[in-house]
């Protein structure tokens, strides 16, 4: 009977997570951009649904500007034949599930293009087949080629193999072969150009080798004078070069080319970079894949020490015996190639620990290079030892041997395979999502954080104002500062705002008043709770441009179109990421910025000028910037510190039915409705500042008592015999987030619930129409 309900449970619990056909959903938020694109090619023939001269552009994107379609066109066309090719065979396949199982087909081509590396690299059959399984199985490579991460991912690991292969293959080769084979190269590499826009990360890993290994022809080359081998040097180079940007300029186009030069400075700076456009917070310390990483978590990342060392071993191993064993063309290029490939990718991987991707092949290769050396010398060990060791016990320690080589990672995959899989939709969500686009009209708009917004957009077909793509945009800044808001009018007045003309106000106001950001922003935060009429009389005392001030008012206040307000659970999951944005001191940032090129009394200067700070206040700025590291910058810059520490279930009542227990240590006495929690790091009792009770009818109840201030503790009741009880930050009880999502918009006059999809125990999402033109004093019916 046990066996049967943890069947069943199981069944439950993946049943949620599939759709009709028993197929896994899509599990991340790229994936159904890309499937939007694919499903309007299928459908109109176009990757968009409009055109602005030249360019495609999906309009549902990041509204009201829309979003131009990227150049990555190979890409889109690769998922939708293999759409047509797989349906062709079973019509009940939907384009989602199609695409699913891209990344599980093209992580076989994978492996064969490891092999034939490894051939080049005169790694042994053996060899090779360890190289596979470290590579095949380091965590993050089987987490992007796995059933459902329909991502570009997996082709940045097929192009890096064909363009490296392609390279060293041209070697074994002279004359119009050779070169030949680099231009082939040159047009694999363009064709990566239309699946990746950072393309050239990896060429320029491979032409750096591929220079190494020619300036080593030239200083110790055949028999040929030095400047004929220089001559010959150059032309190789010329070709390579040459081909990859004139077929990337051919599949891609000329931004390409011109990200190829802009971009590499950019992406160095990438984990420091902590503000956008010079002034606006950026979400990139909030996304896992972008945080810095250190020595220890890379090597852990290749499933333990010895796959991570061993194979930098190996590959110095190549290097300081390159000159000794006359390595032949190919396996020289390969050693040069991936010796600054694991240099420079181990920088970026501390900037970045998205980079990793690109340490797995190097390191893989190597592994397999060092087992064939170890196994050599196993084989072929001193005479004196050789003569007191039998057949046996060298098996024996090449059994042992391939067991330290491989077991980690066989062992970390099945570990780490249960530990990254988190997919994005699931059927509540696809339920509303059908909701929406049912039950809302054509030209809605979905206000919600940028983690759904392609899922919106692509099963929803709804637009939204912010989505993965247009994260790094201040729409970002001003999304979560509604979520997080404690007044409900100046949630609605941002909202407003955005649904709009999203940025545009901002950016047309910064014009008018001489691109003074700070009055800018000022000027805004006014405008957000103002009226129309209000708004242009501020205006006018800012600027005299009345074919300014109209534009900027109608992208402040003119919604032409319905709006609706998306709440989901999971935002409790990354609440504080989102706090650290909303909660921007723009104030405390530009001392930041502006304080390394000043003297102390000029910075103190400039500080009571523009922000009119106290000479204590000043001092203590100046005092802080001095001290503090720039790696813990942003807890000065960010203001923002809402936490929600978690939501404990109800254990039931003590004797006297008078004290609440839950699972966590948390007691609620229902008597004078004071609560109590263990602090577990100070060993001590607390009692939070605020406890807010909310009934199963959603009526809220505030009682303050004598307290911790920086907690309050929420009490749900659902009904007589089962509560909930959430500890939190107080700024978090009291945001518009909290009041939708567990009071269900109780008191709000603007929000009205037209949505609410719920599965106990897994998810809970509430839709909440927007209404924007209620009269002042009257409440929502």
């Amino acid at each position: 009977e046990v066996k049967e309900r943890i069947l069943s449970q199981a069944k439950e619990y993946k049943d949620y997570f599939q759709d009709e056909n028993g197929f896994t959903y899509l599990v991340e938020t790229d994936s159904y951009r890309w499937l939007r694109r694919i499903e309007n090619y299928l459908n109109t023939g176009h990757f968009g649904t409009s055109k602005r001269g030249t360019y495609e552009f999906e309009d549902l994107m990041s509204y009201p500007a829309g979003f131009q379609v990227e150049p990555i066109k190979l890409y889109f066309y690769t998922g939708a034949l293999f759409y047509k090719t797989l349906h062709f065979f079973n019509n009940r396949l939907t384009v989602m599930n199609c695409l699913a199982f891209l990344p599980v087909v093209f992580s076989g081509f994978i492996v064969l293009g490891i092999f034939w590396a490894c051939y080049l690299f005169r790694v042994s059959s053996l060899g090779s087949f360890i190289s596979s399984l470290i590579i095949g199985l380091n965590p993050l490579v089987l987490q992007r080629t796995s059933f459902g991460w329909f991502d570009t991912d997996v082709y940045n690991i097929i192009f890096c193999l064909l363009s490296l292969s392609c390279v060293a293959f041209s070697l074994r080769f002279k004359g119009i072969k050779y070169y030949a084979c680099l231009i082939m190269c040159g047009l694999i590499t363009g064709l990566y150009s239309s699946f990746w826009a950072s393309w050239w990360l990896p060429f320029y890993f491979l032409l750096a080798g591929f220079l190494m290994y020619e300036l080593e022809f030239v200083i110790y080359g055949s028999e040929k004078q030095v400047f004929a081998r220089l001559k010959e040097a150059l032309l190789s180079v010329f070709l390579l070069i040459s081909s990859s940007f004139l077929f990337a300029l051919l599949f891609s186009g000329i931004e390409a080319i011109k990200n190829s030069f802009q971009q590499p400075l950019e992406i160095l700076s990438l984990r420091n970079n902590i503000a956008l456009d010079n002034f606006w917070p950026s979400p990139v310390f909030s996304i896992s894949e972008l945080r810095s990483s250190d020595v220890g978590e890379v090597a852990k990342s290749f499933n333990g020490i010895i796959v991570f060392y061993g194979g930098l071993s190996g590959l110095l191993l190549t290097f300081l015996t390159r000159r000794k064993l006359s390595f032949p063309n190919p396996v020289r290029f390969l050693m040069y190639a991936f010796f600054i490939w694991v240099c420079a990718a181990i920088i970026l991987t501390f900037s970045s620990i998205r980079f990793l991707l690109f340490l797995t092949l190097p390191i893989g290769i190597a592994m397999g290079y060092l087992w064939d050396t170890a196994s050599s010398f196993i084989w072929k060990m001193p005479l004196n030892i050789r003569n007191k060791i039998n057949e046996g016990m060298k098996v024996l320690f090449l059994a042992c041997l391939f067991l330290i080589f491989t077991a980690p990672s066989i062992s970390n995959s099945f570990r780490s395979s249960r530990a990254f899989f988190k997919t994005l939709m699931d059927d509540t969500w696809l339920e509303m999502l059908d909701t929406i686009k049912k039950d809302t009209p054509q030209d809605a708009v979905i206000n919600t954080y940028w983690d759904y917004g392609d899922c919106i957009i692509a099963l929803g077909q709804r637009a939204t104002l912010v989505d993965a793509s247009y994260q790094w945009t201040p729409v970002v800044y001003w999304i979560t500062r509604a979520f997080l808001a404690d007044n409900e009018k100046e949630a609605i007045g941002i909202l407003r705002m955005l649904n709009a003309g999203g940025r545009l106000a901002f950016d047309r106001l910064l014009e008018a008043v001489g691109n003074d950001e700070f009055r800018a922003l000022e000027i805004i935060n006014k405008m957000l709770t103002m009226k129309r009429k209000d708004g242009l009389i501020l205006l006018r005392q800012h600027s005299k441009d009345n074919e300014k001030i109209e534009e900027i008012l109608s992208y402040m206040y003119d919604v032409k179109h319905p709006a609706y307000f998306l709440i989901d659970g999971r935002i409790k999951d990354i609440v504080y990421a989102i706090s650290q944005i909303s909660g921007w001191d723009f104030a405390r940032w530009d001392m930041w910025r502006k304080f390394p090129g000043m003297q102390k009394e000029e910075f103190l200067g400039y500080v009571n000028k523009s922000f009119a700070l106290s000479e204590n206040d000043s001092n203590k700025a100046y005092t802080i910037l001095s001290a503090i590291d720039k790696s813990d910058i942003l807890s000065w810059v960010s203001q923002g510190r809402h936490k929600f520490y978690g939501e404990p279930y109800f254990s039931g009542f003590s004797d006297d039915k008078n004290i609440m227990i839950f699972d966590n240590g948390i007691i609620v006495d229902l008597r004078d409705l004071k609560a109590y929690f263990r602090d577990f790091g100070n060993k001590k009792i607390i009692s939070p500042g605020d406890v807010i009770v909310i009934g199963k009818d959603g009526t809220v109840k505030n009682i303050n008592k004598d307290g911790e201030e920086k907690y309050s503790l929420v009490l749900y009741e659902e009904d007589a015999d089962a509560h909930r009880a959430s500890l939190m930050s107080p700024q978090l009880a009291n945001s518009l987030f909290m009041r939708l999502y567990h009071m269900k918009g109780e008191g709000l006059k603007y929000f009205e619930l037209a949505a609410h999809k719920e599965k106990k125990g897994f998810n809970n999402i509430y839709l909440y129409k927007i209404n924007w033109d209620i009269p002042e004093g009257e409440k929502r019916k």
